[in-house]
């Protein structure tokens, strides 16, 4: 029996950089989403050096991988080639925190005049829900009932009743409490 090769920790190809989980939904980080990339070189315990690359995104968010995990020079070919004004060369050139002075240095930052952000269109997914997600809508709806009651120390009015929403959207289960419900059970919290 042949052994699988084994996979990538991380790859990059013309919508982003894919981070590699095993058993969990992968992560994209979307070129026109990237903010800037900082790095530094480290050793690990045994005294193995490498450049820890953080990804920054948009949202503050940062994603990082390692040199020696495998699809580090894919995903830094890729960089060089979405990422106006980026160069694994001075990605590489790092230092360490301590000869740096104790800060992160940034190896690429968007320039927005030359790369304008682009954010990825939002995915909208009309369909209806299935059998099994409108018994999970019916229950969350429940207990949201159970909650506002148990906060409010009573049963809640047919009007009271109205204004807690749960609903189906873009694939999901949604819930909100409408006003003056909300409201009220702020007031019961001490919000108020």
């Amino acid at each position: 029996m042949q052994s699988e090769a084994p996979r990538p920790a991380i790859y990059a190809d013309d919508m982003g950089i894919h981070f590699l989980r095993s058993g969990r939904d992968d992560v994209i980080v979307d070129w026109g989403e990237i903010a800037e990339v900082c790095a530094l070189r480290e050793n690990y315990e045994d005294g193995t050096p490498f450049i820890e690359v953080f990804i920054d995104h948009i949202s503050g968010v940062d994603f990082r991988f390692h040199s020696v995990e495998l699809g580090y020079q894919q995903t830094t070919v890729e960089m060089e080639k979405h990422l106006i004004g980026f160069r694994r060369a001075a990605l590489e050139s790092v230092r360490t925190f301590e000869e740096e002075g104790q800060t992160i240095p940034v190896i690429w930052k968007r320039d927005e005049g030359l790369q304008p952000f682009e954010l990825r269109p939002l995915k909208v997914d009309p369909r209806e829900p299935t059998p099994e997600e409108r018994a999970q809508m019916e229950r969350a709806h429940l207990a949201s009932i159970a909650t506002c009651e148990k906060i409010l120390g009573r049963s809640l009015t047919a009007d009271e009743l109205a204004c807690v929403e749960t609903g189906f959207e873009n694939g999901r289960i949604v819930g909100s409490i409408a006003s003056p419900l909300c409201h009220l059970l702020v007031k019961h919290q001490g919000g108020g």
